[in-house]
């Protein structure tokens, strides 16, 4: 008899190493008791942050988009759960954010959504996109996104 894994995903801050009341925002990815947290290269203001929900509070458009980036990765990690689960693969949180940084769309969300975006940043990311799909032989962001 299998069990299934217990699965879970917290959105914290880091209030402990917060600096001019601005703290960093975390994705905690768990997975039977094992952990693996993920930066997702925001600053928080500690005054805003509401601990129960794992929001910011607040009707403001800062506080919708930090609220919406917060859903779109909750999904995303959530869908890269669903993929591995569906190929009955090991579930681990560290393979979870492995497949979670992997995949190209979503490292370009978290480079377009960072407060430093540079177009270096957008360069190199393509530069790699491209260099992995060589290297597989196939584009993989075009046959991972035709598939939706």
């Amino acid at each position: 008899m299998s069990s299934s894994p217990t699965f879970s995903i917290l959105i914290w801050i880091n209030s402990s190493r917060a600096k001019n009341n601005q703290a960093e925002l975390y994705a905690r990815i768990t997975v039977n008791s094992k952990r693996a947290n993920i930066s997702l290269k925001k600053k928080i203001d500690i005054n805003s942050w509401d601990n129960t929900k794992s929001r910011v509070r607040g009707n403001t458009q800062d506080a919708r988009i930090i609220n919406q980036y917060i859903e779109q990765t909750k999904a995303a990690i959530f869908q890269v759960y669903q993929e591995l689960k569906t190929e009955s693969r090991l579930l681990t949180s560290q393979l979870i954010k492995a497949r979670f940084f992997f995949m190209p769309f979503h490292l370009l969300i978290l480079i377009w959504n960072s407060k430093s975006f540079e177009l270096s940043k957008l360069k190199r990311f393509l530069f790699v996109v491209l260099n992995l799909s060589l290297f597989y032989g196939t584009l993989l962001f075009l046959i991972y996104y035709s598939n939706l």
